[in-house]
């Protein structure tokens, strides 16, 4: 979080890594709640997952800041950086299709991993 901070100013790196912690620990939450061991996948898992969020984070933000250079108004600057999400999700849908295979095949997969299906 001190890298995000020294980066990319102290308001963004503030909450893109206040978003990051709270996603870590609302994971490991739900992963307590459902039975789902912390293992080698489920780690990596969570390690892409929030390399991506912190990258959609950088991406939104910095745009934000860049319509708001250009003159317009704070509002409306967020508003026009949120229409970064075709990309955002485009990149998730990628690792998605990339990661669940690797997850679901994997040899030493626990049975027990999804116990609800």
């Amino acid at each position: 979080m001190a890298i995000l901070l020294f980066f990319i100013g102290f308001k963004n790196g503030l909450l893109i890594g206040s978003g990051l912690v709270f996603s870590i620990f609302a994971t490991l939450i739900v992963m307590l709640c459902t039975d789902i061991a912390l293992q080698r996948m489920s780690l990596a898992a969570i390690i892409i997952a929030m390399g991506m969020l912190v990258d959609n984070a950088i991406v939104v933000s910095d745009s934000a800041l860049v319509n708001m250079q250009r003159g317009m108004r704070k509002r409306v600057a967020i508003m026009r950086a949120c229409f970064l999400h075709c990309p955002a999700v485009a990149g998730g849908n990628y690792h998605c299709h990339i990661d669940v295979p690797a997850h679901f095949f994997h040899p030493t997969l626990p049975v027990n991993c999804f116990p609800h299906w």
